[in-house]
């Protein structure tokens, strides 16, 4: 084999390698801003006896996106990932009452967690919890908050540095300079 031939061959190769090392290390990467939330939660009777197998139905009130999921031998459901918004919780058992949350509202990066009692009674009754108290974040302690086209037109940032609208987070403090660029760090 001339010296030609087998530098195209290890041009070819090389070629090959470094577009699956690409597809690899890019199949690694996580989403630099994730544009989602989850619910999680534990249904139980009213003695605190887990309930296994019960439907919890999830429904976006924006879009009408329902999903679904049984809880687990230890009454545990999840679902994730959900769209950032408002939603409804139903939980249903055969025996039960159907159990209704409404008023669920999710942030980005949010995992709300909503526990179910249900109580014994005919499966057509059915109990609505309506005026509930704004989700408590349990689960990481990070905050997130979404910021709207508009807000950002209106507001004066300096040099149109769209970095500032970090500091419109609840809790996200500047500390100091981060370095040659003279850009404060929001912590």
């Amino acid at each position: 084999m001339s010296s030609y031939a087998l530098r195209i061959v290890c041009t070819k190769l090389t070629l090959v390698c470094l577009v699956f090392m690409t597809a690899f290390a890019l199949s690694l990467v996580q989403p630099a801003w994730a544009q989602e939330a989850g619910l999680v939660g534990i249904v139980t009777d009213p003695t605190g006896a887990v309930i296994s197998g019960a439907q919890v139905i999830v429904k976006n009130i924006q879009t009408g996106v329902e999903r679904r999921t049984p809880t687990d031998q230890r009454g545990r459901y999840s679902l994730s990932p959900l769209a950032i918004g408002s939603y409804t919780l139903t939980v249903e058992m055969p025996g039960f009452r159907t159990h209704l949350v409404s008023n669920i509202y999710l942030t980005i990066g949010q995992v709300g967690h909503v526990d179910a009692v249900l109580q014994v009674g005919e499966v057509s009754e059915k109990i609505n919890v309506v005026d509930t108290a704004p989700l408590l974040q349990t689960e990481q302690a990070s905050l997130g908050q979404s910021v709207e086209n508009k807000k950002i037109v209106d507001l004066p940032l300096n040099g149109r540095d769209y970095v500032q609208l970090v500091a419109l987070t609840p809790g996200a403090t500047t500390a100091g300079n981060a370095g040659e660029t003279g850009n404060p760090l929001v912590l």
